[in-house]
């Protein structure tokens, strides 16, 4: 998959896609194929570096809108589109790691 991966503070001109491994779905949570996603004060404040508590790299976000692309054991269905505010992700744990 395409991410934005943080590597370190930077301005938003240095930051690049990069192709990152798709993340095993655990039992409980669902993979949703990002079709559009927001960038807030929080990414902003991670990306300069102004988060302490995160620890870099880290594929950083909290909102987005997409399609359900494994359902897990979910109620979900495959295809279903989703808007969702996923807490926690990019500063307690690491979009790349959040499944698996």
């Amino acid at each position: 998959m395409k991410a934005v991966v943080l590597e370190e503070p930077c301005t938003a001109s240095e930051l690049a896609v990069q192709e990152v491994p798709i993340p095993k779905v655990k039992p409980g949570w669902v993979l949703v194929k990002i079709k559009a996603f927001g960038i807030n004060q929080s990414e902003i404040f991670t990306r300069q570096g102004d988060s302490p508590s995160v620890k870099l790299p880290r594929i950083i976000g909290i909102e987005c809108a997409g399609e359900i692309e494994d359902p897990s054991d979910s109620s979900f269905q495959k295809g279903q589109r989703v808007v969702s505010l996923m807490g926690g992700l990019g500063r307690e744990f690491d979009g790349k790691n959040c499944c698996s």
